[in-house]
């Protein structure tokens, strides 16, 4: 119901909204002039990912991983261990019923085994992490998308909103021009199908708007949502006016890359680990003895004593788990390399679709005052009697689809933008935000 009061209150004509001029200085440098600060998108951004339940799910597991990295450290410390054993036959009388050993062993040298497990325990939690936050940025163009459409079905239902009340007028007066008898009946037939298929079209984005703002809603766990109608686009980094700096700062802020990173990193460590197993592990013990099956007066001891123990795997195993976890590092690096690659296309392509942006603005506004200025003629030459009726409907239908046309191509533009900021920085721009 919010929403439904929101949309029949009074909006702000799409005809305020001026276009966006690109630099181009170079073919990749992109320099975005925002007219609105994109706090309203921040607050729905915020809101999302404090929402999604899917990213507390990661953070849980990153909890689990960090939980096995402190298993992995307590690897390093003494461990105590104590046993009962209990004779049930094959024994004497004078010999003792029962035996207890309590014995505490520290690793003093093992091939580097342990630290390879806190490695790999490292790279674990480093692999939930980016996980985590490629699920948050997952998320962030979802919203982004849903915003975007959200601001385009807006604009189409603005603009279909204005030809309906244009062909309300024109059924108005060709019904007094029928009743006069200036106009055939057939022309009161031709505005009354061009009205029905405009109220249509204006119903289908109501519907298709309110679908969006109902996602958002969803989304964001806001209920109270207000949108506003100017478009919202990001502030972008202006520091970061060279592609060499941008693609270095997408490298960085990739949380795909950073996931294959700290694969890489596991598969080292696995590797690391696998070479350590064919070493003997040094140890020191100390043990306490209680009892003797073989004396009955067998009074309490301590040892202390140095060993060393190791278990092999059956056969050649080690020859081909070492094998596994090379390939599964030089497979770890290639997909290092083919994250980057990607990145790097995807910063390209990008930055070439809003660097086109500009020209294509300016000719869909050409296009839009071009349907406006036919309109207005059209109108005085049919009161004038040079146009027919039908060419008149079809100018004011033109007219309503260059503003369409227009609003889904900023769209476009908008959720490039968008997903581009995110591309370079990541998340960091909430965090700037907010501080």
């Amino acid at each position: 119901m919010e929403y439904l009061h929101l949309i029949k209150s009074k909006l702000l004509p799409s005809t305020l909204f001026s276009p966006i001029r690109l630099s181009r200085v170079l073919l990749f440098v992109l320099l975005i002039a925002p007219f609105s600060k994109a706090d309203d998108v921040v607050h729905l951004l915020t809101a999302a990912l404090a929402k999604d339940s899917s990213i507390k799910a990661h953070i849980a597991l990153e909890r689990v991983s960090t939980a096995h990295l402190e298993t992995a450290k307590w690897a390093f410390y003494p461990t105590p261990s104590i046993s009962l054993q209990s004779a049930v036959s094959g024994f004497s009388t004078n010999t003792s019923e029962r035996v207890i050993s309590l014995s505490v062993q520290q690793p003093l040298w093992n091939g580097g085994r342990l630290q390879a497990g806190v490695d790999q325990a490292q790279a674990d939690v480093a692999l939930r992490v980016h996980t985590t936050q490629a699920k948050r940025v997952e998320v962030a163009k979802t919203v982004l998308q849903t915003y975007a459409l959200w601001w385009v079905e807006h604009q189409k239902r603005l603009a279909w909103d204005q030809g309906v009340a244009v062909h309300q007028q024109f059924l108005k007066q060709v019904q007094r021009r029928v009743s006069m008898g200036v106009s055939a009946n057939i022309d009161a037939d031709l505005a009354q199908g061009r009205l029905s298929a405009t109220l249509a079209e204006q119903n289908l984005a109501l519907a298709q708007e309110q679908m969006a703002y109902e996602e958002l809603v969803f989304l964001t766990g806001m209920t109270g949502l207000s949108l506003p109608d100017n478009a919202e686009l990001p502030a972008m980094d202006l520091s970061l006016a060279d592609y060499t700096q941008q693609l270095d700062a997408a490298l960085h802020n990739s949380t795909k890359v950073k996931q294959a990173q700290a694969r890489v990193a596991k598969a080292l460590a696995e590797q690391e680990q696998d070479n350590a197993s064919l070493w003997p592990q040094l140890y020191l013990q100390a043990e306490r003895q209680i009892g003797d099956f073989s004396s009955a007066n067998y009074a309490p001891q301590n040892t202390v004593f140095i060993g060393f123990s190791n278990q092999l795997k059956p056969g050649l195993a080690f020859q081909s788990d070492s094998s596994a976890s090379k390939f599964a590092h030089v497979a770890a690096l290639a997909e290092v390399r083919s994250e980057e690659q990607a990145v790097e296309r995807k910063l390209r392509s990008s930055l070439i679709l809003l660097a086109s942006f500009d020209s294509r603005q300016r000719a869909l506004n050409a296009a839009r005052g071009n349907s406006k200025q036919v309109y207005k003629s059209f109108n005085r030459q049919f009161i004038a009697g040079r146009k027919d009726w039908q060419e008149l409907l079809n100018s004011a239908r033109e007219l309503v689809q260059s503003d369409v046309q227009w609003a889904q191509a900023y769209g476009q533009y908008l959720v490039a933008s968008w997903q581009l900021q995110l591309d370079i920085q990541g998340l960091t721009f909430l965090a700037d935000h907010r501080s």
